[in-house]
């Protein structure tokens, strides 16, 4: 590739995780104020939102930062949406 291939190429790649960190945030936003009967939802940074989860069989706090999100999206082409789906079945499953 020439010069501006590269260039061209890198931009494209910018614009991409750019456009998938602004996604991620969406979703966080998304997830903040939650107040249900078993779950509760707090923005604890940033980057961070903690759903407070706690049912009769279990109980516990669920980190979703948007660093953990962004790995998942990338590893498996997957859209924030369900990368935050897996986290949640990971660590209800991990109890």
């Amino acid at each position: 590739m020439n010069r501006k291939e590269w260039i061209d190429y890198i931009n494209k790649q910018l614009d991409n995780r750019a456009e998938l960190l602004r996604k991620i945030h969406d979703e966080l936003l998304g997830l903040e104020r939650i107040e249900e009967r078993y779950v509760k939802s707090e923005r604890e940074d940033e980057d961070t939102v903690c759903l407070k989860v706690d049912d009769k069989s279990f109980a516990a706090n669920i980190q979703i930062t948007s660093k953990d999100i962004y790995k998942i999206c990338v590893a498996e082409e997957i859209e924030p949406a369900e990368a935050i789906k897996k986290i949640i079945e990971e660590k209800i499953k991990e109890k």
